[in-house]
């Protein structure tokens, strides 16, 4: 999934307009937003948070879906076990 795409269906869960979203970034017409969402204009990085805070998101959010923050913290969590694992056994 595109970081547009991203926007965009986080955009209608909220049931925020383009319209409303673009006033929040201090963009002038909507357009602005429906170019992001097709992925025919970047998003300056300094309005990231700005984006996230308007969608009541993370920033992590706006990036990956609930399940890849989810997968790659049980990955973390996975390998810190296996280190201990290994260091307790090595310490014996």
């Amino acid at each position: 999934m595109t970081f547009g795409n991203r926007v965009r269906d986080i955009r209608k869960q909220k049931n925020i307009t383009q319209e409303k979203l673009a006033k929040k970034l201090d963009f002038r017409h909507a357009s602005a937003i429906s170019f992001i969402e097709n992925g025919k204009r970047r998003l300056d990085a300094e309005k990231i948070p700005t984006l996230a805070n308007a969608l009541g998101v993370s920033i992590d959010e706006l990036f990956f879906t609930q399940n890849v923050v989810k997968m790659t913290t049980e990955e973390v969590k996975e390998e810190e076990n296996e280190s201990i694992t290994s260091f307790t056994a090595s310490s014996k």
